[in-house]
Order: C-alpha cells, then structure tokens, then sequence
C-alpha cells in the first residue's frame, strides 16, 4: 500500500512548486493576511490583492515554509467578541457563504427562535468549536500558549486607520475599504443582549477579551 507523505512535507514541496499556501498575494506582497471569520476579511483581500481569501491558522503557512513565515509581514484582525457572535450567528441565519454554512445553520440554529435563546442554549466553551464562524480569535493567530505570532493586529473598531498602516506598510495605494459583509452600525449588537448572555460570552470568549482588551461596549 502507497504510503503518503506527511502533510507538512507535502505543504513544502506545494509551495516549492508554486502551488501551495503561499502562490498569489502572499508571495508577491511577501506577507500573510490570517483571516479570521467575520471581522472584514473579504473586503481587506478584495481591497488589497483583488481576490479572496480562506480561513486558516497561522501554522498552515508556519509549516508551509518556516522560512518565509519568519520573514514575511504577518497581520491580522480582530473584533470585539460580543458584536463578533452576534455577527456570526446573523450571518449563518441569512444562509452564510456556502450550502455547508446554510445546511449547518438549518441543522443547528433553526431550533433557537432569538439569539437570546441562541446564546443560553447553544453558547458553550465546547460548542464554538463546532463551526469555524464561532471559534475563539485568539485560535487563529496565537500558538497554545496563547503567544501572538502576528507582526500587527488591527481591530474592526479602528478598522480605516488600521487598514491604512497595513496599506502602507505594504507599499501600496492607500484605498478606502468597502464595507462587505459588515453592519453600517458598529455597536448595534449591543441592544442585542441582556446581562446573562453577556456573562455567557465573557465566559466562553474570555481568551479573546483578554487578550484583545475587550470590553462589552468598547468603553
């Protein structure tokens, strides 16, 4: 029987030949986006490199290629945790991205009639790893001892003064970010919740408040 090859091993020898993680923008802008679900990823890529962008862990590219993950421009953003569920769980209702995030929402949300009920019944520290939308920020650009391993993080919350750094860090034209995907109003979440389910929340995602210096209303 054909033994394969370890995965990062096979990650190499893609990006050797010009197909792995790293083809495309990461390899022309020498940088890597970690695009965490739902805090503006879509229009930073389409902004930036005219394309799209997936969900990945920085160890994918740290395993890809060590050496260009030392050297390369790692950045990434990060939303408040309370107005990031709300987002994620009015997005997956809408049907999300994809049939996979339509049939998962069908599967899991279509029992909850709020998101209060969404939160108290469904918010756990075990749940949120059952869909890429709910899992902890900290997951995609922290290694397990919850040490960052990115160059800079922007917040949504400064999202035009962030995205200009990057820009220019980056050495190219300073465009304006279209809002894709992103509510016109940054603390609508807010009415959203009650005092149980934002304890719920600081409990579940108190990694993410920590470490990002979160607070409920941004105050």
């Amino acid at each position: 029987m054909k033994q394969l090859l370890p995965e990062s091993i096979r990650s190499r020898i893609a990006d050797l030949r010009g197909r792995g993680i790293y083809s495309g923008y990461p390899d022309e802008y020498k940088c890597i986006f970690i695009h965490i679900p739902k805090v503006a990823g879509t229009s930073i890529t389409k902004t930036l490199f005219g394309c799209g962008s997936r969900h990945l862990r920085y160890t994918e590219y740290k395993k890809a290629n060590p050496k260009k993950f030392r050297s390369y421009f790692k950045f990434s953003f990060v939303r408040n945790p309370w107005d990031r569920l709300y987002s994620a769980y009015s997005f997956l209702r809408k049907g999300g991205m994809n049939e996979m995030d339509r049939q998962w929402a069908e599967e899991h949300l279509a029992g909850y009639a709020d998101f209060e009920s969404f939160v108290k019944g469904w918010v756990t520290r075990e749940h949120i790893w059952n869909w890429i939308h709910f899992y902890p920020q900290y997951y995609f650009i922290c290694d397990d001892r919850l040490n960052l391993k990115m160059d800079f993080v922007g917040r949504l919350e400064s999202l035009d003064k962030d995205f200009t750094y990057v820009q220019q860090k980056l050495g190219v034209p300073v465009k304006p970010l279209p809002r894709i995907n992103v509510s016109g109003n940054e603390k609508a979440y807010i009415q959203h919740y009650n005092e149980e389910t934002r304890k719920i929340v600081a409990d579940v995602y108190a990694e993410d408040i920590k470490m990002f210096s979160y607070t409920f209303d941004n105050s």
